[in-house]
């Protein structure tokens, strides 16, 4: 089978649809003792197979979920064979209940008080069906059990993740489960192919707001394997299936050893040789490369020092304030970070909220559509009563969006020096970054 250039399947020379030296867990070089590693759909499948890998490195515990207890008992035993000194926990859950997944989340915390890294593998497809004559229910289920299922399962364990690379210093892992499918568009097949789309997304967010915190997380193309999924699947995709279990397996013992933080938020496939995408790692990170495209917004135009502060003018080509705020924020945040000395947490709502520490806080009030005014109110301390006069930084910005033509508007932000002198020196303008991306 084919993969068009944008799949990006072909990343490296060469391929693989096995297990090979490099990932093989039985070298020492991935040794992972003293971990606790949990994965999803562990039952059978890529699952079981991923459990037994990390077994052979000979991690501390291996945390099964799946929702049936026959399969997860089986497993159990495998890995008591391959090592019987891994102590393992079976969970009976579906990850798309909240209560059972909070349930397990509450005992794998109470009982092993850390988590090294969070595999989430559980997948299914639908009938390849058009959307007009499909079956709502299986379709919303492929959507349940990729996207609401892996948030849940985000939204139970993400802490225990952070504490644990906080109190041991290390970095901790998720892993989603995609697939090369994500970058198709075929005929029947939108739930699964739009779903594992949504996915690569959903990786990315868990970087922007938790990999500061030691989170690596990052999509992954098992591979094409036959696991059995899919239903009544064309003739062409059967074909494609000549990738093992064992292969993606591997991969993910190999992506939770060592430092990967290159290759956070970003897509990685199993069929991928992983010395040649290591080779590769100094293209990916200048590049950006292995993730979704995203907007890009220049900015600013231009930018004037006057008696009230700094005057920043961008233009965009599109009316939609949301992305054009979010830039000038994202360009805030550059500068509050490099003049003031902070590192600004940036929240888009219209409730204030102090943030404890050396951090600031923007304040983001929209006011309408075509026409709004930014109101930032810099604070640092734990709570408004206990902020002195002293420290208290206020910065008050005003702003207007003018439609200069059919299809471009025109911002014009002016940053005005309230409290604290110099936290904008009217000579900073000369190196105002001239690129910001969305955040």
């Amino acid at each position: 089978m084919e993969y068009p250039a944008h799949t990006g399947y072909n990343f490296t020379q060469t391929l693989h649809n096995d297990i090979y030296p490099a990932i093989d867990p039985t070298k020492s070089n991935l040794s992972q003792p003293g971990k606790v590693v949990l994965i999803t759909g562990s039952g059978r499948g890529i699952g079981c197979s991923i459990a037994l890998r990390f077994a052979e490195s000979g991690v501390a515990c291996i945390i099964l979920c799946a929702r049936t207890a026959s399969e997860i008992d089986s497993v159990e035993q495998s890995i008591k064979k391959i090592n019987a000194h891994v102590k393992v926990r079976k969970y009976v859950v579906d990850i798309t209940n909240e209560v059972e997944v909070v349930a397990m989340a509450e005992a794998v915390r109470k009982e092993e008080g850390r988590l090294d890294a969070l595999i989430n593998n559980a997948g299914m497809s639908n009938n390849w069906e058009l959307i007009t004559v499909g079956d709502t229910d299986m379709y919303l289920k492929t959507w349940d059990l990729h996207i609401k299922g892996t948030y849940l399962m985000l939204k139970s364990f993400l802490s225990l993740l952070v504490e644990t690379a906080k109190n041991h210093n290390v970095t901790v892992d998720v892993i989603n489960t995609t697939s090369v499918a994500a970058h198709f568009a075929v005929p029947g097949a939108s739930a699964y192919q739009a779903s594992k789309f949504a996915l690569i997304r959903l990786s990315e967010f868990v970087v922007s707001e938790y990999g500061e915190q030691g989170v690596n997380c990052l999509s992954l193309h098992p591979g094409a394997t036959p696991t059995g999924i899919m239903k009544d699947p064309p003739p062409i995709v059967v074909a494609a299936m000549i990738d093992t279990p064992e292969l993606c397996a591997g991969t993910v013992v190999w992506l939770t050893k060592g430092q990967r933080a290159w290759l956070n938020g970003r897509y990685v496939s199993s069929t991928w040789d992983v010395d040649e995408l290591e080779a590769k790692k100094d293209e990916i990170v200048k590049g950006d490369k292995l993730k979704l495209p995203r907007a890009k917004i220049v900015g600013p135009k231009s930018c004037q020092a006057t008696n009230s502060g700094l005057v920043l003018v961008w233009s965009y080509k599109f009316t939609n304030t949301f992305f054009i705020y979010a830039a000038v924020l994202a360009f805030l945040k550059s500068v509050i970070a490099q003049t003031a000395g902070f590192d600004p947490i940036l929240s888009p709502t219209g409730d204030q909220t102090v943030v404890a520490g050396s951090s600031l806080d923007i304040v983001w009030q929209p006011s309408s559509q075509y026409t709004g005014a930014i109101s930032i109110q810099l604070l640092q301390g734990a709570t408004p009563s206990a902020v002195s006069p002293g420290i208290i930084i206020t910065c008050l910005i005003s702003s207007n969006i003018r439609n200069k033509n059919a299809d471009e508007y025109q911002l014009e932000l002016t940053v005005r020096r309230e409290v604290t002198p110099g936290i904008f020196p009217v000579t900073y303008h000369h190196s105002l970054p001239m690129d910001c991306s969305l955040p």
